[in-house]
């Protein structure tokens, strides 16, 4: 079972986390120890390494979005129900001119 040691291990070093921070990391390692398909511990720390290395979701669907916009992905990306309520959300709270 993964501890409070173990998830302020997953913080970069240097790093003061919050306790909510740490919580959340914990609460994470605990469910994906508790749910894991593969019944290695080790395994459980890399996913739950690799998770903390991505950035959060609000930075990944922006990107997603500009990749879209951009046409990345093709013309017809544009279209899709998620780029559309992004677009709809962005167009409808414009950054502050600057």
């Amino acid at each position: 079972m993964p501890t409070r040691e173990d998830a302020l291990a997953l913080f970069p070093e240097g790093y003061n986390p919050t306790e909510i921070e740490i919580e959340k990391k914990l609460e994470a390692m605990i469910i994906s120890y508790n749910n894991r398909s593969n019944n290695s511990y080790e395994y459980s720390e890399a996913i739950m390494e690799r998770k903390s290395q991505y950035p959060s979701l609000e930075v990944q669907l922006d990107k997603l979005f500009h990749d879209i916009d951009g046409g990345l992905l093709g013309e017809d990306a544009k279209t899709g129900s998620l780029y559309l309520a992004l677009k709809e959300v962005k167009d409808d709270n414009p950054k502050p001119s600057e």
